[in-house]
């Protein structure tokens, strides 16, 4: 899912899993490059992802391990990137 365009993204619907408490789960997906501009992301899984440059917003920070978050572009509320990837 390399580039994935997950903008609007609602917490229901097929990556949400089985009940409606738990978040998309998006363990060990190949996310690098991908979009998360105002997707809802409360409680997603994101163990062993590679989500290196994708585009996540700061209040996510909780949900990825140091090495992703270092790894993400952060962007604010409208989508702007705020911080690169740190090398």
């Amino acid at each position: 899912m390399s580039g994935a365009y997950f903008r609007g993204m609602k917490n229901s619907g097929p990556l949400a899993g089985k009940l409606a408490t738990n978040g998309p789960d998006l363990s060990y997906c190949l996310l690098a490059d991908s979009v998360f501009d105002d997707a809802d992301l409360t409680n997603a899984n994101f163990s062993d992802a590679n989500v290196s440059r994708a585009r996540v917003e700061e209040k996510w920070k909780t949900l990825f391990s140091v090495e992703q978050w270092a790894s993400v572009q952060v962007i604010n509320e409208k989508g702007k990137v705020i911080r690169p990837p740190i090398s």
